[in-house]
């Protein structure tokens, strides 16, 4: 699993598909507020006008400036939008997009324990890493 903090990095990365197709650039990470993992990108598809689709972290593979996720750009695009500025994913929300996905049945699982409306990814791109101390 990615720390927040790397995952963080990725932000404005370049996201390429499965077959090297360019899908967009990251936006935002979201991670699980009760577990610290992170589990979603969120991405702009396409030119700086396209939508914002979060992506499964999972598998995701990233160097300086990209990251590489084993999803087609056809199941990326037909993924259901999130609402820009939203506050999070809520728990139905992520389990939509786990059943769109795909092969994210763990999650699916520790979903269904929680809460319907409860936020189980917010962003993280603004919060203050935590340093011990």
């Amino acid at each position: 699993m990615h720390s927040l903090e790397e995952a963080r990095g990725w932000i404005e990365a370049r996201v390429d598909d499965v077959y090297g197709a360019r899908v967009g650039v990251v936006t935002d990470v979201y991670f699980d507020p009760e577990d610290q993992e992170v589990h979603w990108l969120l991405l702009r598809v396409g030119s700086g006008d396209g939508p914002l689709v979060p992506v499964p972290v999972h598998y995701s593979i990233a160097t300086s400036g990209q990251v590489w996720v084993p999803i087609t750009k056809d199941l990326i695009l037909k993924a259901p939008p999130s609402a820009d500025g939203a506050p999070g994913v809520t728990r139905d929300e992520e389990l939509e997009l786990c059943f769109h996905y795909g092969g994210l049945r763990a999650r699916a699982v520790e979903l269904r324990q929680r809460g319907e409306d409860e936020l189980t990814c917010v962003p993280g791109g603004a919060v203050l890493p935590f340093r011990p101390g």
